[in-house]
């Protein structure tokens, strides 16, 4: 996948900051990126699939460089679901998990992410079968990042510049501050990441929902 770096934006943003030093823009419209990625889900990813190992309960996360996951939006072992939960659920659900001990080990039917790298499967895998996870989640750049894939960040770059000229302009003291313009910025980040969301929503055909009233009898 192309990647497109954080730095193509500057050239849209700093004309609203004069005088902010590019490494302070770039920093900004990195941590926007996080955020728009974070609240839109715009950003992907199928993971390589994970072979599960008898008697190991915790398992990494394998997104591409420079990324972390958000959210997993979907997960099967073997064709059939893997749901998430909170840890302190498995704990109560499965006595004495997360343990290795053979006797309390069998097919996992839950997980729930430990760090933002990690997660746990419940209960500890046997060695009866093979299981094999596959997933779908949802990425965000970290935070030392100096990009993103470019049709992600093609798509999300008005909220992102947006929500990159919010932050700059309430930094105190500075020539370029001004509390009015990232009030009106705030609102039209709101607004595009609402507007992506309805795009997704309706999807590529972009077509209008239509709402036919019923003749009168």
């Amino acid at each position: 996948m192309a990647t497109r770096l954080f730095s193509t934006l500057v050239d849209r943003i700093t004309p609203n900051v004069p005088g902010c030093p590019q490494p302070v823009v770039i920093n900004y419209a990195r941590l926007a990126a996080r955020d728009v990625c974070r609240r839109t889900l715009a950003w992907t990813y199928v993971q390589p699939d994970i072979t599960f190992v008898d008697g190991t309960f915790s398992y990494t996360f394998t997104p591409p460089a420079e990324t972390d996951v958000t959210k997993v939006l979907f997960a099967e072992i073997n064709d059939a679901s893997f749901t998430a939960a909170p840890i302190e659920v498995l704990a109560a659900s499965y006595p004495y998990w997360p343990t290795s001990t053979a006797i309390y080990r069998g097919s996992p039917q839950h997980y729930a992410t430990s760090t933002p790298g990690t997660f746990l499967v419940a209960p500890c895998p046997d060695g009866v079968l093979t299981y094999v996870l596959r997933m779908l989640v949802a990425l965000v750049p970290q935070l030392s990042a100096t990009g993103m894939e470019q049709a992600v960040l093609d798509a999300i770059e008005p909220a992102v510049i947006h929500g990159t000229l919010e932050q700059l302009l309430v930094l105190p003291e500075r020539p370029w501050t001004s509390t009015e313009l990232a009030a009106y910025h705030a609102k039209q980040y709101i607004h595009s990441v609402a507007a992506y969301k309805a795009e997704v929503l309706l999807g590529p055909t972009k077509t209008s929902l239509v709402v036919k009233q019923r003749p009168l009898a």
